[in-house]
């Protein structure tokens, strides 16, 4: 963890501190961290609501069962409609993952 040991006193007028402070609430993070990420060149993202992470939670448990079952059984590998589920179910995992984090630089870790 870095240390912070300057201050900075900073002067903005009302529609850029307006700015800052959107940045800092639709991220989840102080204002500060803002400030730091930009100084960093880091995208700054809007943080997930609430229920994107059940949805993606539930999709991925579903892409998983999916694969494990096919993987499991030699017979679904020559089965066109099993090949077309594990698809379809990738298909609608990587669009709940794309819907929110598409437009950051810094999307998390997918396995």
């Amino acid at each position: 963890m870095r240390n912070h040991n300057n201050g900075l006193f900073l002067r903005l007028n009302d529609s850029d501190y307006a700015k800052l402070k959107q940045m800092a609430e639709r991220s989840h993070l102080t204002m500060s961290t803002v400030l730091r990420n930009l100084i960093d060149a880091k995208q700054i993202a809007a943080y997930p609501p609430v229920d994107y992470w059940s949805l993606f939670g539930s999709v991925d448990e579903c892409r998983n069962t999916l694969d494990s079952l096919y993987q499991m059984n030699t017979q679904c590998h020559n089965c066109p409609e099993c090949r077309e589920s594990l698809a379809e179910c990738t298909t609608a995992w990587r669009s709940v993952f794309d819907a929110f984090f598409n437009a950051t630089n810094n999307p998390p870790e997918t396995h």
